[in-house]
This record gives C-alpha cells, sequence and structure tokens, in this order.
C-alpha cells in the first residue's frame, strides 16, 4: 500500500471517531430538550403571562394551558351568572303567588260583601239546616275545602232547580253563610277551652279543700271520724267559684247527694282552719251560693259518703 494511501485511511478513520465523539456530547443535550419540552406542556405556565404560554403550544392541538385555565374561568363565571337568575326568578316567583293569593282573598271579601238577596240566603239557610249534620259546612276548614264545596254545590244545585238565581249569587250567599258557620264553630271552641279550664281549677280547689281539711282533722276529729274522713275523696268536696263582685271571695255550692255526716265532718274541720289561719290563702272568705252543684254524684264512690 502507497504511502499517500495510508495517510488518506487514517485520515478518514479520524473523522468518523470524531463524528462518534460528536453524537455522543450532543444526544444527552437533545434528549433533554425534548423533555424540557414535554415537561411545558404539563405544568403551568410561568407567572401566568399569555404571552409565554405561547411556547407551550401542545404541537398536535395548540391549546395551552391558559387556555384551558381561561376557559374553566369563563365556564364557572357562566354558571354562577345562571344560579343567581335562577334565585332571582325563584323570589319573582314566590312574588307572583303572593299577589295571586292576595287577590283570591279580596276577590272572595268582595264577594262575601256584595249584596245578597233576603230570599237567597233565607233558602241557603233553609236547605243548609235540613241537609243533616254531616253535610253542614266545617267551619274548622276553608270554605274551599272539598267537603264545603260539596255543601255548596249541593245547596246551588237545590236552589237552581226551585228559583231563578245566578250561580255567582248563590255562590256569595253559601259563603256568607260559611262565615257564620266559621264564627259559631269559634265560638264553641273558645267555650270549650273555658270549660276545661274551669273544670281543673274547680277540681284543684276541691283537693285543696280535702288536703286542708285532713290536716286540721287530726287535732280535732273523734278517731271514728277521721277514719271516716280519710276514706273521702276530692270529688265529695263542694265547689267553689269566684265571685264575679268580689274576687276575693268564693262562692259555695255543696253536692246535694253527698252523706250528711260527711258534710258535718267537713263545715267542723272548716270552721276550725278559719279560725287558725283567717281569711287568707289558706282560707278564702267562703259564701254560700244558694244552690246545689250541678255535678252528677262520681261514679265508684263508697255508699257511706253519699245519701
Amino acid at each position: 500500500m502507497s504511502k499517500r494511501r495510508r495517510v488518506r485511511l487514517q485520515e478518514s478513520d479520524s473523522e468518523d471517531e470524531m463524528e462518534m465523539v460528536r453524537s455522543f456530547n450532543e444526544t444527552p443535550r437533545s434528549r433533554t430538550r425534548e423533555e424540557d419540552r414535554h415537561r411545558r406542556l404539563i405544568s403551568p405556565t410561568p407567572g401566568g403571562s399569555r404571552g409565554a404560554s405561547q411556547s407551550y403550544a401542545n404541537t398536535s392541538t395548540g391549546i395551552t394551558l391558559d387556555d384551558i385555565w381561561t376557559f374553566m374561568c369563563t365556564s364557572h363565571n357562566a354558571v354562577m351568572s345562571l344560579a343567581a337568575k335562577v334565585d332571582e326568578m325563584n323570589k319573582n316567583l314566590d312574588s307572583l303567588k303572593e299577589m295571586v293569593t292576595k287577590a283570591q282573598t279580596d276577590m272572595h271579601s268582595e264577594n262575601i260583601k256584595a249584596k245578597i238577596p233576603k230570599a237567597l240566603s233565607r233558602e241557603v239557610k233553609r236547605l243548609h239546616s235540613g241537609l243533616g249534620e254531616e253535610m253542614h259546612f266545617k267551619g274548622n276548614e276553608k270554605f274551599s275545602s272539598d267537603h264545603n264545596m260539596a255543601v255548596t254545590a249541593t245547596i246551588t244545585q237545590a236552589i237552581r232547580d226551585q228559583q231563578e238565581f245566578e250561580p255567582e249569587e248563590i255562590h256569595r250567599a253559601c259563603s256568607r253563610y260559611y262565615e257564620h258557620c266559621k264564627r259559631d264553630h269559634k265560638l264553641v271552641e273558645e267555650n270549650k277551652i273555658k270549660e276545661d279550664r274551669r273544670g281543673k281549677a274547680l277540681n284543684n280547689r276541691r283537693h285543696r279543700l280535702l288536703n286542708q281539711r285532713k290536716e286540721v282533722a287530726r287535732n280535732l276529729l273523734s278517731k271514728d271520724d277521721l277514719t271516716y274522713l280519710e276514706g273521702a275523696v276530692a270529688a265529695l268536696m263542694s265547689d267553689e267559684e269566684t265571685d264575679t263582685e268580689d274576687t276575693m271571695a268564693w262562692k259555695v255550692s255543696s253536692p246535694s247527694w253527698r252523706a250528711d255526716k260527711l258534710t258535718r265532718i267537713l263545715h267542723q274541720c272548716q270552721n276550725a282552719i278559719e279560725e287558725k289561719y283567717g281569711h287568707s290563702r289558706m282560707a278564702h272568705r267562703r259564701t254560700t251560693s244558694g244552690v246545689a252543684s250541678q255535678r252528677q254524684a262520681p261514679k265508684g264512690i263508697n255508699p257511706i259518703y253519699m245519701k
């Protein structure tokens, strides 16, 4: 081999070795740049800058994380705006309901106040009384309840079969008579409450009377009378009603069915109470009402306490 050829081969080998070294040195840097590029695509944009975000574009879609963040913010704002509009619509709906209810109430009041022929009012009352208690207006329910509407329909049909009145007039007449029934029902309920309170007050007073009399009887009565009184119950005591003219006094009404022996013992004990305490909380001033108690004789009482 000639000397020139050997020199040429040596130079070629040197160039190949240098190319391999250069390729080896550049590959890590190229790999690092590629990894950095992919890492930027999945990382937030530094500082949130719109301009900087352009360098982080996805090569396949061109969408950046800033674009996604902007879309999410815009969607959130749109949802919040829609929720506010829904709340406003609900408030407007509630106001509309109140207006409709008020208009219906006013219309109902106007219908009641409208002039109704006396003959029609009398006919409504007559028919209502003849329907039977189970078909009477219920004052504890609204006029528009199913039951009261059924009563109104029955009366309306009966009147239209006999007389010439407009359905609106008959409806107003029924509505007015319903208001009358409603007032009566309210009075009955109030009287029941008052009567219940009165009954409880009288019962409490009868228990107080018996306890006071048994207390003084221990040092007052004979052994037989004391034993007799110990077996008595509160229902055998007199009724004490507050005097309407003198609130510091009680009117006493004794039961007519009580045994005379028990009445004598109770009077004896009551006199001792008044002597001991005077007219105080323990012994109110008691006056005879002049009439016997209207209470019926209680059941289950030992006959020795009864007349």
